[in-house]
């Protein structure tokens, strides 16, 4: 528990925001959502320098099987980046989960088919509808790693098991005394430092 000596650093500030879903990968990049204008960004380890890796600017639905960068997502809110570092987002009013190939930089869906409802368990992922899905996270079961989804508006966590494409789960290698904040109404994201005792 840190004490109350705590130091506050902002290592990135963009115009934008509010910023959402902020994410370490397992070589320190860090990600995180301008849910405003639907981008996620990545910061390079070590740099304050952040690239566009998903959306256009535009807020709403396009692109299937075509590059990140040239998609449109709609207030993006969750998302996970796996070891391999594919990129899991929960794609909040499109109602889908995209998944973006870490080698290609090719985006596709994952789960959701754009409808605002509940069809029905134990289908494929990509016939099922979803609800505002917040957020995503990859976990490591018996399965050999199934995604869970919080479907918000159907109140309830839905879980999509393997096959995961190419990937094993991971999770964030936050040191021991640092972790990161996303500051809404400033947009920026913080790293907290402090002392262990």
């Amino acid at each position: 528990m840190p004490n109350k000596n705590t130091s506050f650093k902002s290592v990135y500030n963009i115009t934008g925001g509010p910023f959402m879903g902020i994410f370490m990968d397992s070589v320190s990049n860090i990600y995180f959502i301008d849910s405003s204008y639907s981008i996620i960004y990545k910061i390079l380890n070590g740099t304050n320098h952040g690239i566009v890796i998903a959306g256009n600017g535009s807020s709403g639905y396009y692109g299937y099987n075509m590059l990140a960068t040239q998609a449109m997502l709609k207030s993006p809110s969750g998302i996970f980046v796996d070891s391999n570092l594919n990129i899991y987002i929960a794609d909040y009013l499109n109602c889908r989960i995209r998944y973006i190939d870490n080698t290609t930089g090719i985006i596709s869906t994952y789960a959701g088919t754009g409808v605002f409802s509940f069809n029905a368990d134990d289908i494929i992922a990509t016939e099922a509808y979803l609800n505002l899905p917040f957020s995503v996270w990859l976990m490591n079961d018996m399965s050999g790693g199934s995604l869970l989804i919080s479907d918000a508006l159907n109140r309830r966590i839905r879980k999509i098991y393997s096959p995961i494409p190419s990937s094993q789960p991971t999770s964030p290698p936050v040191s021991e005394n640092t972790i990161y904040v996303i500051d809404v109404s400033s947009s920026i994201y913080v790293k907290v430092i402090f002392p262990i005792f």
